[in-house]
């Protein structure tokens, strides 16, 4: 069973298709000069720094200018919704899963309208399971041949011959067993319940429940419509036991790409937001003039956006806003836009260059984005928490995007950890120095660490790096190389041997994968080693997938010992993972104080002990291809540390080397775990589920 998804609103329908209209352009030579407004700039030229700003000031303020100038302001009223299963099934897809038809009617100014889901939750599944919920266009009764499927409400009006009630007839966009076997639920709703896609289409729908509305040109159509019930859906699939509310998703295809866009930038329950093909309007820049036009589409299709968008017909170089900025309004979340090669009238390019420039939103949260602005290849997605893939074939939905999607949300939805991409990775070694109770206080205080302070100058750091808790040495050496907290790897103590909880997950060598594992496994040849002065670590790691691990034992009568260990090591077998933990600086805390003279006497011997070990790695051929790590457990007050002070648990994360920005900041706050998600990261190693580490994305070039 799959991890939880959160409800994905799968919104798809059929763009019909039309003759090529003059004004529509396919050569890239003839797209126009433009200038995209700028992402990060208020109107009152206010430039955004900080994601505090972000949330207070510009994304208020890019959403009034989307819902007045595009898509129409959500008008206020207390519309009621009811619930009623109207018909349920154990054994559908034969035993795969329970399907249940929901009625949903909402009420307001003394009239009704219905509209009907089709929901298909997985029998064989252990707790809330993820759920796609979708839009379809021709109807519930399109996506199956099961003849005890409703028609929606949509189409009751029509005859029984009418072709529009052929059962099974858009079932290829929606390989049902597919996402059931992979533990996914699936809610979908023919859009025309909420509004028919007419130009008088109006007055049946949800619009007509609402008072009179006084927006004039900024009124809302039918994408506003469809987009607010995305929402209602979500509403219905939060409060029921078998789904996990807090992993929502939203997907839409074409129109309902837009849609989907729409209400992912309003509501922030969905985690993921997929765009399929939403070309004009929706995901694709309207400024590079190709394809499908703001003239095209407005003239025909009149209701789907607010009045105010047809002034930009031939004038999109004078619009305010452009489609990057509403992709932006979906960060921090999971944001995935998808093309076809051979719909031009949907400008592929012109929707991965939107989600590109949109990026810069996801670097203020420390979040990775798409890497260029050039392409990836037919059928090589990039899986960075903004994704892309762009495939072969025509205007559709294929099992090919829904594999992409279910491999995007299995991650996504894992605990929230960090997607690995298909990119090489970063460098070819990493060495990780830990210092035993080094508090983040000490830095701006210390004297003659010139080493530490390269580091940090020429690459990045955080001095708001937290241990879990309790802030002591076994259970955050073990958050550090295992990627996950003490209720996961079950390690909860100063000294643990074993685990005191039972471990979530059991590698190949019976204890919880380490990234020593991870690496293991990836890579067999990889030359992987470990040497401490404190031997508690080798209870709460996987040594066994370590090539030398070794103790320096008699440190105390000796301080130089383990760097000479570590600098033969690294010179003659050029490791590809080497972890060096030092414990001197802790015993110093405890003998004698933390914020002392002899603790800053301490931590400036071993930054020259880290200087030596610099020296190896270029000694050994290997500097240039190597990425250095400089964190702790812990930090400590007065003579001790294990408590929930910030003094005792905030320490320096500093990381430097191939592919690592310079003399930056790392944003926000990272945790114990999160070390481990990063090596894996400039490994380009996938985690397992019971990892719930993120990699500092924001440190990478």
């Amino acid at each position: 069973m799959k991890r939880a998804l959160s409800f994905l609103l799968l919104t798809f329908v059929t763009t019909g298709t039309y003759a090529q209209q003059p004004e529509a352009n396919y050569d890239e030579s003839r797209v126009p000069h433009y200038t995209l407004p700028n992402l990060l700039t208020c109107q009152d030229g206010t430039v955004v720094t900080s994601v505090r700003e972000w949330e207070r000031h510009r994304r208020p303020e890019l959403l009034r200018l989307l819902a007045d100038g595009e898509y129409g302001r959500t008008p206020k009223g207390n519309i009621k919704v009811r619930y009623e299963v109207i018909a349920e099934n154990g054994k559908a897809l034969n035993g795969q899963a329970t399907q249940q038809q929901v009625m949903f009617t909402f009420s307001g100014q003394g009239r009704e309208v219905k509209a009907l889901a089709l929901v298909y939750i997985p029998n064989h599944r252990s707790g809330r399971v993820p759920v796609f919920i979708g839009y379809n266009f021709p109807g519930n009764h399109s996506i199956t041949d099961d003849p005890a499927v409703r028609f929606s409400p949509y189409f009751e009006r029509l005859a029984v011959n009418d072709a529009a009630l052929q059962r099974a007839r858009g079932i290829s966009r929606w390989p049902l067993s597919i996402i059931i076997e992979r533990g996914y639920a699936v809610v979908t709703m023919c859009y025309n319940d909420i509004f028919p896609d007419r130009a008088d289409g109006a007055p049946q729908s949800i619009l007509s429940l609402f008072p009179q509305n006084t927006d004039g040109d900024a009124r809302w159509q039918a994408l506003g419509a469809w987009a607010w019930g995305s929402s209602r859906i979500a509403d219905w699939v939060c409060r029921q036991p078998w789904a996990d509310a807090r992993k929502l998703a939203l997907i839409g295809h074409s129109r309902q790409g837009k849609a989907a866009l729409w209400a992912g930038a309003q509501d922030k329950r969905f985690e993921v937001v997929i765009s399929n093909e939403s070309g004009c309007g929706g995901a694709a820049l309207s400024k590079r003039e190709f394809g499908e036009r703001v003239g095209r589409i407005t003239s025909s299709f009149p209701h789907w956006f607010c009045p105010a968008f047809a002034q930009y017909s031939g004038r999109e170089q004078e619009l305010p806003f452009d489609q990057h900025q509403l992709l932006a309004l979906i960060a921090p979340r999971h944001l995935y836009v998808a093309s076809a090669e051979g719909d031009q009238w949907s400008d592929p390019r012109g929707e991965y260059l939107a989600a590109y420039y949109a990026s810069p939103v996801y670097a203020l949260y420390g979040l990775s984005g798409l890497p260029s602005a050039t392409m990836p290849a037919l059928h090589q997605p990039i899986h960075h928490h903004v994704a892309y893939h762009i495939r072969a074939g025509r205007h559709d939905v294929t099992d090919y995007d829904w594999l992409r999607y279910l491999d995007y949300c299995d991650r996504a939805f894992s605990y929230g950890r960090p997607l690995v991409t298909n990119v090489k990775p970063v460098a070819g070694h990493v060495l990780v120095i830990g210092i035993d109770g080094w508090g983040s206080y000490s830095l701006p205080k210390a004297q003659n660490i010139p080493n530490i302070r390269s580091l940090m100058q020429q690459g990045c750091y955080t001095l708001h790096d937290r241990s879990v808790l309790p802030s002591s040495s076994a259970v955050n050496w073990a958050s550090m190389f295992n990627g996950s907290c003490p209720e996961l790897h079950g390690y909860t103590t100063w000294n643990s041997k074993t685990p005191e909880i039972p471990s979530s997950e059991l590698g190949e060598h019976l204890v919880f994968p380490s990234i020593f594992t991870l690496l293991r496994r990836a890579r067999p040849e990889a030359v992987i080693g470990c040497i401490a002065e404190w031997d508690g670590i080798k209870h709460v790691v996987d040594t066994l997938a370590i090539d030398n691990y070794s103790l320096a034992e008699g440190w105390e009568n000796d301080n130089e010992k383990l760097c000479r260990m570590a600098e033969q090591f690294i010179t003659e077998q050029r490791p590809t993972l080497f972890a060096v933990c030092w414990d001197q600086l802790d015993h110093t805390g405890h003998a004698i104080g933390h914020d002392t003279p002899e603790y800053y006497q301490t931590l400036a011997h071993l930054d020259t002990l880290i200087g030596r070990l610099i020296q190896s790695l270029k000694t050994a051929g290997i500097y240039d291809d190597t990425v250095i790590i400089v964190t702790a457990d812990h930090g400590g007050k007065e003579k001790g540390h294990g408590g929930k002070d910030l003094l005792e648990m905030e320490h320096p994360f500093i990381i430097c080397g191939k592919g690592i920005r310079q003399g930056a900041v790392i944003p926000g706050t990272l945790m114990q775990y999160d070390t481990a998600a990063t090596i894996a990261h400039i490994f380009s190693l996938t985690t397992p589920q019971s990892w719930i580490g993120r990699p500092a994305l924001s440190a990478f070039e």
